[in-house]
């Protein structure tokens, strides 16, 4: 089963609110989505200054690390188990702290490497 995420309407969505799977994570930040909704564009990149819903992300990707089963994307499958407990307090910290958490597990090797941008 996938991680599918409700997007809010901005421009890289047409201004339409969208069902949508992340996909990929960049480097630069940009992240490449793929839509669950049937419309146009099937793929869209959203940049640094679009809106993701990160928190919604984060608390549907744990339940995918709980079942193990589910569909996870490889930027975040996890290299090594992270405590619980650590998990826990990221589901509580503002959006940008929560970036910044996922940054530092990224940097200590708990996911791996993110890849350039081809565009």
């Amino acid at each position: 089963m996938e991680i599918i995420l409700q997007i809010a309407p901005q421009e890289a969505t047409e201004f339409n609110k969208r069902l949508a799977v992340l996909e990929q994570c960049f480097q630069d930040g940009s992240l490449l989505l793929s839509e669950r909704d049937g419309e146009k564009p099937a793929q869209f990149t959203l940049t640094l200054n679009d809106v993701f819903p990160w928190h919604d992300f984060f608390k549907k990707l744990r339940v995918s690390w709980w079942l193990s089963q589910q569909k996870v994307p490889n930027a975040f499958l996890p290299q090594k188990r992270i405590p619980e407990e650590l998990l826990d307090e990221m589901e509580k910290l503002p959006e940008r702290e929560l970036l910044r958490a996922l940054a530092t597990l990224r940097a200590e090797k708990y996911f791996p490497s993110l890849p350039i941008n081809p565009l």
